[in-house]
C-alpha cells in the first residue's frame, strides 16, 4: 500500500501512482491519495484513474490519527498472536517433558516388574 500526497515536488502524486503501477499487470499497489485541498471532481477522477483505492480529503491530523490507530490495532493483534504462539510452545514443551518423565517411570516400573518375575521364577526352581 502507498499513501501519496497529491501535491509533491518534482512529480505529483498522480504521476507517481501511474509510474508505480505501470509495469504491474496484477497485484497492483493499492494507493490512497491524501490531500488537504478540496479538489474538483476532475482531480478525484484523475486520482482513481491513476490507481487510487481511496482519496482522503480531510485534515491531515485526523487522517494520521486514524492511520496510527489502525497501525496500533494491527500491531497489537500481531503481538497478541505471537504471545499465544509462545504460550502454546511453552505448554507443548511442558507436555513433552511430562511425557518423557512418565516414560522413564514406566520403563523403571517395567524393570522392577521384570525383576520380580525373575525372582519368582527362581524360587520355583
Amino acid at each position: 500500500m502507498a499513501i501519496l500526497d497529491v501535491h509533491m515536488p518534482i512529480m505529483n502524486g498522480f504521476e507517481l501512482a501511474l509510474e508505480l503501477n505501470a509495469k504491474k499487470t496484477d497485484n497492483k499497489i493499492p494507493i490512497i491519495f491524501l490531500t488537504s485541498d478540496s479538489p474538483a471532481i476532475e482531480k478525484l477522477l484523475q486520482g482513481y484513474e491513476s490507481g487510487a483505492v481511496d482519496y482522503i480529503i480531510k485534515s491531515l491530523n485526523k487522517n494520521l490519527s486514524s492511520l496510527n490507530n489502525t497501525f496500533r490495532l494491527q500491531q497489537k493483534s500481531s503481538e497478541d498472536f505471537l504471545k499465544d504462539q509462545e504460550a502454546c510452545a511453552s505448554e507443548s514443551k511442558k507436555y513433552r517433558e511430562q511425557m518423557k518423565k512418565l516414560n522413564e517411570n514406566l520403563t523403571a516400573l517395567n524393570q522392577v516388574y521384570s525383576n520380580m518375575l525373575s525372582a519368582m521364577d527362581g524360587r520355583k526352581n
